[in-house]
């Protein structure tokens, strides 16, 4: 069958190619969350209502999770954790949520080791 040389072909979007890029992108679509979800039930089940190493490990990964992502952001390549391609305003979401989110978590955990004790 004769292709239509008159169609343009998609071009495909730019890949991650940068070993940097893809473990900031591991940083915050996967492992953060996951280690901010153990922090918060460590906290929880430590029963400790001060401020502790697990406290200052929660804000850790917080801080590496913005900046896993706006590592990705400044990349050719950047994606939203869907795989769509990341705009200046999608990054701006992702750190007021991001923000929001991991304090009002850390919040409730605390309110939640302050009910046990």
């Amino acid at each position: 069958m004769k292709k239509n040389s008159d169609t343009p072909m998609p071009t495909p979007a730019p890949e991650i190619t940068s070993i940097s890029i893809f473990l900031a992108r591991l940083c915050w679509v996967i492992f953060g969350p996951m280690t901010l979800l153990l922090v918060i039930v460590g906290l929880v089940s430590s029963k400790e209502a001060g401020l502790t190493g697990l406290d200052a490990l929660y804000g850790i990964v917080v801080l590496l999770m913005l900046a896993g992502r706006w590592l990705e952001q400044r990349s050719a390549a950047p994606k939203t954790a869907s795989g769509e391609p990341a705009t200046p305003e999608s990054f701006r979401m992702y750190v007021y949520i991001l923000i929001a989110v991991s304090i009002c978590a850390w919040l409730g955990a605390k309110l939640a080791v302050r009910l046990l004790l």
